[in-house]
């Protein structure tokens, strides 16, 4: 449900809180490394310096806005919806902007197959609609959104 980014902190609600047990499970795309810290250390930090705190709030926020878009997108949503919901987030976090306002996202029908529950034929048949309508285009490295703004009324417009 929540891809994370290099150098995220997880989970957090086991350090606020201390004594949570973990119950969810974590799989890693790409190759990285794993730190572990002492809950009451990071703690300790977070008191005393209230300014890592708010950053670590605001990317909170930032994980349960995306949360609740996906999980809207999923239950309430088309497979159009679902498929542009992933390239629009993907594209947001992880885009590389290209010339020309072009952003790229190293996305392929299966990595999207694979986080929406729909077959890969499904997520190119919606991927042809979005081809069609000028906001995507698709590279042998991955897709190439080319109008993110385009993108995300499309995504509201079949959400809302």
């Amino acid at each position: 449900m929540t891809i994370f980014r290099s150098g995220s902190f997880v989970p957090i609600a086991r350090v606020i809180s201390q004594n949570e047990i973990n119950r969810f499970y974590y799989a890693a795309d790409t190759d990285l490394e794993v730190y572990v810290v002492p809950s009451k250390q990071v703690t300790k930090m977070l008191i005393e310096q209230p300014e890592i705190m708010l950053a670590l709030l605001q990317r909170v926020n930032r994980g349960l806005e995306e949360f609740l878009g996906r999980a809207l997108s999923l239950m309430a949503g088309s497979a159009l919806s679902r498929v542009v919901y992933e390239i629009f987030v993907e594209a947001r976090r992880f885009g590389i902007e290209e010339q020309g306002g072009a952003i790229f996202v190293e996305l392929n029908e299966r990595g999207i197959a694979a986080r929406t529950g729909l077959t890969r034929e499904t997520v190119n048949r919606e991927i042809r609609k979005l081809k069609h309508l000028g906001a995507v285009s698709v590279e042998r490295r991955g897709l190439l959104v080319k109008d993110v703004s385009l993108l995300e009324k499309k995504l509201y417009k079949e959400l809302l």
